[in-house]
């Protein structure tokens, strides 16, 4: 999986939130905001089936298209 850099502004109370609660349990910040989108993600059935729909590449008759080869 490819990693890309996520620049954001958050309010200073969550800055510090993941400043410390990556301190607490010994995580890079990069790991724990990971670990966040991942349990949101996981938590979001309704967006995600739409996300999943978005990510699988598909041909002009709209099948889903791989290398199986």
């Amino acid at each position: 999986m490819s990693q890309v850099m996520f620049a954001t502004r958050l309010p200073e109370s969550q800055r510090k939130y993941i400043q410390y609660k990556a301190m607490d349990t010994g995580k890079q910040q990069q790991e724990l905001m990971s670990e966040i989108i991942d349990f949101y993600q996981q938590h979001d059935v309704v967006f995600m089936k739409k996300f999943d729909a978005l990510i699988q590449p598909t041909d002009s008759t709209g099948q889903e298209t791989g290398n199986d080869a």
